[in-house]
């Protein structure tokens, strides 16, 4: 059985204001939660005394711990302000929900390079979700729109109607108007970009290019040796050389002046040498 003033709860997660004649609320539950998870980091309750007054000291007076100092190197600093200010002595200055407490409690334990693993895994995970979505739409064919029908000529009145008259000139539409439904998809015109030449194509123009370039210079070199051949030839025509005439006796005038033929005394055929000034 209670009684009117007594309090319910375990010492060790009690809020202050529960030794107090100060007003109880909601945020009494987050001291609890608090000291809670501070035991399931250290191992061991937020407060420790041999007696129920003590401990209830503790809770009004004492700073709440520090895990990252209890355990060096397990838990990271920021941890202690989430638990310090979920046991905040007084009810305003603690987390307003369990919810805020929780969030805290979460970004304090995640580093950045966990963080910046999460939102690369989250948006890997949209990405293949949406190309699945994607791959799963079926495809529409292309539809391309109604020609255009135009009637050449003259028609026949309807009946009942107006007819056109040559006189006015006055001509009845006969082209049918597009529909008007969007979204669809369209076939492409066509490409009257010229074909792309084969490699091979290409390689064998440039032999056929290079054959007639070296047949051209060999040509070219034969010219200019004909010629030079022939200038050296016809110097050597233009040479004078000496020429004496022949003759039937013994002595005959030559071309020029002051030359004729003599006759060796010692020669049993006549060999004719020609004498003179030259």
């Amino acid at each position: 059985m209670t009684q009117f003033g007594t309090a319910i709860g375990t010492y060790y997660y009690m809020a202050p204001e529960r030794f107090t004649d100060d007003t109880v609320t909601h945020s009494a539950d987050i001291y609890s939660l608090a000291c809670v998870l501070s035991e399931c980091l250290t191992g061991s309750p937020p407060y420790r005394a041999d007696t129920i007054e003590r401990l209830v000291a503790a809770h009004l007076t004492k700073a709440p711990p520090s895990p990252s100092q209890l355990r060096p190197g397990a838990f990271p600093p920021a941890l202690d302000q989430v638990i310090a200010k979920g046991m905040a002595k007084r009810p305003e200055e603690r987390y307003r929900t369990a919810g805020e407490f929780a969030a805290a409690a979460h970004d304090a334990l995640t580093t950045s390079e966990q963080r910046k693993a999460t939102t690369i895994l989250r948006e890997g995970e949209d990405a293949v979700q949406r190309a699945e979505a994607s791959a799963q739409r079926p495809e529409r064919e292309p539809q391309s729109w109604p020609a255009a029908e135009t009637m050449a000529g003259p028609v026949a009145p309807r009946p009942g109607g107006t007819g056109w008259s040559e006189r006015s000139g006055h001509h009845p539409s006969m082209i049918r108007p597009a529909p008007t439904t969007f979204g669809h998809t369209y076939g492409s015109g066509p490409d009257f970009r010229s074909p792309a030449v084969p490699i091979d194509s290409k390689r064998k123009q440039w032999i056929i290019v290079g054959a007639i370039a070296l047949v051209a210079l060999v040509a070219f070199i034969v010219a200019v040796a004909g010629y030079l051949s022939t200038r050296s030839s016809g110097r050597h025509r233009r040479r004078p050389v000496k020429v004496c005439c022949p003759s039937t006796g013994l002595t005959s005038a030559c071309p020029r002046a002051g030359w004729r033929w003599t006759a060796p005394a010692t020669s049993t055929s006549p060999v004719r040498a020609c004498t003179g000034a030259w």
